[in-house]
């Protein structure tokens, strides 16, 4: 009976020193990853100080074009959207970004059933934090994932856990050669074939309690440390109402915020050369589009 426990003892503590020393080398290759988007996160959150970052889910990361960005309102832009997330995710990334540097402006690209609203795919929330887990040994970020799941923020304890399915991701970065990216920006080609859309479905006004508090004290982090946050809603093809967006009308007049609403802008609603599908532009849409809410962004906030 002893000698057994002995070798579970001894089991257990080979796993403890793999797992750590496992998470020593992910974290080494992750922080000084070379290309694709673990290169961009430490850019965006270690390397570089950006003067306008833009935050939020694929329409962030296909709508703005970092060069126009860049030429339009000066200094260095770059894009941290990240498809299928929201504001749980994008919550951490503040945090990230506010702790090493203090950019000027960040463009938030508001995505209703990602950042307030419940939505079908909610019953595991957990799907928002996967771009958050290699970055949870910082125990603010772990914090934030635990306000999702309590099993969630334990397990990032572990790190093969943190790194679970991207590890060959994390390899590719640190040992492909750096490339000539567009700092975030991806943008899409190709134009939409109208015969092939079909109506959109909204989805129902449900404020999600979890994201709503988030959304909010992203707020108050970019108000806290002066950075002046933008809202913005940017074009959907077809679109025939705005009324998910009640609710960030709402909280940006609260907090004296400006409130970009270009959902149903008659400029592109209506015009498939614009867009890759119904709810992305396509790359020259996305050109269209940065310029004039740079315009806008000069006209009316300065």
């Amino acid at each position: 009976m002893k000698r057994l426990a002995a070798y579970c003892t001894a089991a257990i503590l080979l796993v403890v020193i793999l797992d750590f020393a496992a998470g020593k080398i992910l974290d080494y290759l992750r922080s000084n990853a070379r290309s694709g988007h673990a290169a961009l996160v430490e850019d965006i959150t270690r390397r570089c100080d950006f003067d306008v970052i833009v935050l939020g889910s694929s329409r962030a990361c296909h709508h703005y074009d970092t060069d126009v960005l860049s030429r339009r309102l000066g200094g260095r832009a770059a894009n941290a959207g990240i498809e299928g997330t929201g504001i749980i995710s994008m919550y951490g990334f503040t945090e990230m970004i506010l702790r090493h540097h203090k950019p000027r402006m960040i463009i938030y690209d508001v995505t209703p059933e990602y950042d307030y609203l419940e939505y079908s795919a909610d019953g595991d929330m957990t799907r928002y934090t996967s771009f958050l887990r290699p970055y949870a040994n910082n125990d603010y970020v772990r914090s934030t994932i635990g306000r999702v799941s309590a099993i969630e923020k334990w397990g990032t304890y572990s790190s093969l856990y943190r790194y679970n399915s991207i590890v060959p991701v994390v390899l590719n970065s640190y040992i492909s050669a750096p490339k000539d990216t567009l700092k975030g920006f991806a943008p899409m080609s190709g134009t939409l074939n109208e015969s092939q859309v079909t109506p959109r479905q909204e989805p129902e006004n449900i404020l999600s309690e979890a994201k709503v508090s988030l959304f909010k004290e992203m707020i108050d982090l970019c108000r806290d440390n002066g950075v002046a946050l933008i809202l913005v809603a940017s074009p959907r093809f077809g679109a025939l109402s705005s009324d998910i967006f009640e609710w960030c009308y709402y909280v940006a007049s609260e907090n004296g915020l400006p409130f970009i609403d270009m959902y149903l802008d008659p400029r592109f609603v209506d015009n498939p050369d614009l867009f890759h599908d119904p709810s992305h532009l396509n790359g020259e849409g996305a050109a269209v589009f940065t310029e004039i809410l740079c315009d806008t962004i000069a006209r009316e906030i300065g």
